[in-house]
């Protein structure tokens, strides 16, 4: 009980309901925005944190130059952009949404217990969406049909869905060791598998089995020539067992037709289908654009014009529309962001010198 209050006063959980808010605010109708909410409460709950502690990690100041850095660069992109009407919509977006995600990931993701939190955080969100769809999986039927909270953004859902079930399947081999929360761990992972198959969306599939992949190369250790094999392996034995018990009775329900149907759809139709035809005419059109000004870009929100000016489109692919829109110069900024991130997150599993300023 202790645990759970001191979970529910935490930085990192509201933190994780911040930047998954997207997923599902529309659904509930409130007057008010959630992300807003939570992103207060993250912000007012860190700041007592750090206030406590008296500690400020540097590389909270290094990132924050770089920041500074794009949203100058962007602003300066603003004089040649053709995308007047998306580009000031962009960057409010930039400095509301992603700056706050990624300055809050240092600043509160500094230790192996915050990111405990955070990761505990993300499963009880997967887990609270995953039994609000269970209906909706089981209405649906056989018929082919997408899964979303209220029926909408099944995408943003099903990327919640694989990120839950990652750090899920990851506890249960690798981290508990406690017999019930490997059993929580186990429930939740084959709840959320058979909601995230039900959504109809291929790529956080497609991502789940990819981590699956590194999660079982987790479980080996070659040593001066000798593979030796991790505890986590016994763990696999309960997993493969009820997974062969689960599945053929999702199949049996119907949950897989449409993801089935769309797989079908991606491998035997001509282009894989509208959905895959579509990403690749905008993928083109982004090439296109780069080729055409590959150092600066042909400006912030300028894909959407270049795209037969389709209101707020984009490519479908994060370096893509960053490249095109801001060109190489603007993605060396923003990989710059995600080599620091992984750089800090190094020193906290290797528990190196974190860099503090003291007051």
């Amino acid at each position: 009980m202790k645990r759970i209050k001191k979970l529910l006063f935490s930085s990192e959980l509201y933190f994780a309901l911040f930047l998954y808010a997207g997923v599902f605010k529309e659904s509930i109708k409130l007057p008010i925005d959630l992300a807003a909410v939570f992103l207060l409460l993250t912000c007012v709950l860190m700041m007592i944190n750090i206030y406590r502690k008296g500690v400020l990690n540097k590389t909270f100041l290094v990132l924050t130059t770089v920041l500074f850095t794009i949203v100058g660069y962007i602003l300066l992109n603003f004089i040649f952009t053709s995308g007047n009407a998306y580009f000031a919509d962009k960057l409010i977006k930039f400095i509301l949404l992603t700056i706050p995600t990624i300055v809050l990931t240092v600043l509160i993701l500094n230790s192996k217990e915050s990111v405990h939190k955070f990761y505990v955080s993300i499963v009880l969100i997967t887990i609270t969406i995953a039994l609000i769809l269970v209906p909706s999986l089981i209405a649906r039927g056989t018929n082919i049909g997408f899964i979303g909270i209220s029926g909408g953004n099944y995408q943003g859902v099903a990327r919640l869905l694989g990120a839950g079930l990652v750090i899920a399947i990851f506890y249960f081999l690798l981290i508990e060791t406690n017999l019930k929360k490997k059993a929580i761990m186990l429930i939740a992972s084959l709840l959320i598998l058979t909601v995230l198959l039900g959504t109809g969306s291929r790529m956080p599939i497609l991502g789940v089995i990819l981590a699956s992949i590194y999660i079982a190369f987790q479980l080996v250790l070659l040593k001066s020539g000798v593979i030796y094999l991790r505890k986590g392996v016994k763990n696999l034995i309960p997993f493969v067992i009820t997974l062969g018990l689960v599945i053929p009775i999702i199949i049996q329900k119907g949950v897989l037709q449409t993801i089935i149907y769309r797989f079908i759809v991606l491998f035997t139709e001509n282009g894989g289908g509208t959905s895959t035809l579509g990403r690749i005419e905008r993928f083109d059109t982004a090439l296109d654009m780069l080729k055409s000004a590959p150092f600066l870009g042909t400006g912030l929100g300028s894909f959407s014009v270049y795209y037969g000016n389709r209101e707020y489109d984009y490519p479908h692919n994060l370096i893509l529309e960053i490249s095109s829109e801001l060109g190489l110069l603007g993605l060396l900024l923003f990989i710059s962001i995600i080599f620091l991130a992984l750089y800090f997150l190094l020193l906290i599993l290797e528990k190196k010198n974190l860099q503090l300023l003291e007051w």
